[in-house]
Order: C-alpha cells, then structure tokens, then sequence
C-alpha cells in the first residue's frame, strides 16, 4: 500500500486551483510503491500523478535536489515524467504537511520480474546510460542517504531479529558489511544517478 496520507476531494481541489491543469474530476491512490504516496488525478484537462513525498523516506530538505534532478532530465531529452508548473512557475507545494508535487501521467503498467529477457535489460541499460550522461551537465550534488552509514543504522536496528528470518543472518549480514567497509573504493567518479531502479 503506498498511500500514507489521506487527500480528501476538498482538499484536492483547494490544491489543484494554485495550478493551471483544470477542476478536479476524480483521484485515486495508487497502491504500487513502497515510499511515497501517490494519487491518479483526472481533471476536466487530463490524467495526472500527485505525489506527496513522505517524511519516513524522504527528507523534506532534499526534495528540491530530486525535483531539480527530473527537471533536468527532462530538459535533456530523457523520456520521464515533466513535473508540471503552478501558476506561479513553482514545482513544489505543500499538501496535508508534505512536500508536494504533480507531474504527467506516462502510458504503460508494471512489470515483474518473469518479464525480464536480454532485451529489455539492454532497454533499462541504454536508459540509465542516457540518464548518466544527461546528469553530466547537472551541476547540483547531496549527499547519499543510503549509503554505509545508513547501512550499519540498518544492522545496529535490526540485529538479533534478523536471525528469526534465517539462523545465523545478522552475523552474515553484519561479516558482509564489514568487509565492504574494509574494502570499499573511495576515488570512484561521483554524480546523480537513478538509485531506487526496480525490475517492476
């Protein structure tokens, strides 16, 4: 389930008037996904995706820098959602105490993995590749809040409980760590990329 808060029509639509996409129809939570929550909305204008980016994933203070990062994308030619303006030219707003956004609705449907054959990794590969070089001439950077730190935070939480998923687990885990950290590439080339890239 990927609709943490709840947007009442009201409120959509005390929203939607900050923006030029037309009156609000319908919405409908999307339930696919894992971080933020998401909402189909159908005005008299056209089908949408509001996002509403949730504190528990995402700090608010990065926001800008991912908004940033797609807008940029866009403008390089890459085939993404366009994060659609306000009337007053802003792309961020506030719904319900989120960060908030809506962008353009992209035909297609979710995959799986048994869906997966040389030509479409080949696809996904040329893909990331035009993003990577793309983000080239993206000269914002943050840091990467995923990274070694975030994972010891992820061993030290879990620990001991991770041994009721398999015996033995949290030492695995906690010797695989230990050697990444030990072994782990300081001088490697740095830039934004797409670090959330799923199958589906």
């Amino acid at each position: 389930m990927a609709v943490f808060t709840s947007v009442t029509a009201e409120q959509l639509s005390a929203f939607l008037s900050s923006y030029d996409i037309g009156a609000l129809i319908s919405h409908e939570g999307i339930e696919e996904g894992v971080s933020n929550t998401n909402y189909f909305l159908t005005t008299d204008k056209g089908r949408y995706i509001l996002t509403l980016f949730e504190p528990r994933r995402v700090r608010p203070e990065d926001v800008a820098f991912f908004m940033d990062y797609t807008i940029h994308l866009e403008q390089n030619g890459v085939p993404c959602p366009k994060t659609l303006p306000r009337k007053d030219r802003s792309t961020r707003a506030t719904l319900n105490d989120r960060p908030a956004a809506i962008f353009s609705l992209l035909d297609g449907a979710n995959g799986n993995v048994d869906m997966l054959d040389a030509n479409l990794c080949e696809q996904a590969g040329a893909l990331l590749a035009q993003m990577h070089i793309a983000a080239q001439s993206f000269k914002k950077s943050a840091a990467n809040n995923f990274g070694m730190k975030r994972w010891q935070d992820w061993l030290t939480m879990m620990a001991g409980d991770m041994n009721a998923i398999a015996p033995g687990l949290y030492k695995f885990a906690a010797d695989e760590y230990d050697w990444i950290a030990s072994h782990w590439v300081s001088d490697l080339p740095s830039g934004a990329i797409h670090a959330d890239f799923f199958p589906d």
